[in-house]
């Protein structure tokens, strides 16, 4: 840069270019063939990882969907994608009668407002053949049970009494859960635990000493990525119970 001798204006030119983070701004939407996620939804996704983990990794069916819409976001960060429906394409369930028959479930908004009966305790969350992957157990308040259980070591203790159901004369009212990935189909490793919730009430209005609902059939159609709730795992009638109606 020139030395001024005298009073004058200087301009320099600098190139900054390299320190500007450089944001997208093309939105997209594709519909297409996918191994999981909700049907007839729109989902909204930044990335190929997240396309992947909403709607499936790439198979021979789905290769030229998934592709497509990672191709689109190696540009972008904001693609708005639809599950196309499939007829023939149903939710895994569980359920020891095999005549029972399949459902379709495809997405929350048609949970909500499905009646499904008879068609066991799980459904896998959404339409598809990963979800034959599922394994759903749930261990209750029986400490022999527990200790022999093979998911014991993901849990503090067993599942008991709740200080909720035990101040209102209840008992037994807690489960432990896992979502388990019987197969490997989904995490590359089979018997891996996709998910585990503990201490949860098998009372309709169970809840934690802090006041957090923990009624297990709500918990896990709110929290859970793989599965929804059908129907109590036994016929025992204290499943669903109101403990505060029945006990005061």
């Amino acid at each position: 840069m020139a030395t001024q001798v005298s009073p004058g204006v200087v301009i320099n030119e600098i190139d900054r270019s390299d320190s500007l983070t450089q944001v997208p701004l093309t939105e997209g939407a594709f519909c297409g063939s996918f191994t999981w996620g909700p049907v007839l939804e729109v989902t909204t996704v930044s990335s190929e990882a997240e396309l992947a983990t909403k709607f499936g990794k790439p198979n021979n069916e789905s290769a030229t969907s998934f592709f497509t819409a990672a191709n689109f976001l190696a540009y972008s960060n904001t693609l708005r994608v639809v599950r196309a429906a499939n007829t023939s394409g149903l939710n895994a369930i569980a359920n020891t009668n095999t005549s029972a028959g399949g459902v379709l479930i495809k997405n929350d908004d048609h949970y909500e407002n499905a009646t499904i009966t008879g068609k066991g305790a799980w459904a896998a969350k959404y339409p598809g053949t990963l979800g034959n992957a599922l394994r759903v157990e749930v261990c209750g308040a029986n400490n022999s049970v527990f200790d022999a259980w093979g998911y014991a070591n993901l849990f503090q203790a067993a599942p008991g009494t709740s200080t909720f159901a035990s101040d209102r004369g209840a008992a037994n009212d807690e489960i432990h859960i896992v979502v388990v990935d019987k197969t490997g189909a989904i995490s590359g490793t089979a018997n891996t635990v996709l998910e585990k919730f503990e201490a949860l009430s098998k009372a309709a209005d169970g809840r934690t000493a802090s006041g957090e609902q923990v009624y297990y059939k709500d918990v896990i159609n709110n929290q859970s990525a793989w599965v929804w709730w059908l129907a109590h795992p036994t016929a025992s009638t204290n499943w669903g119970a109101d403990v505060i109606a029945a006990n005061g």
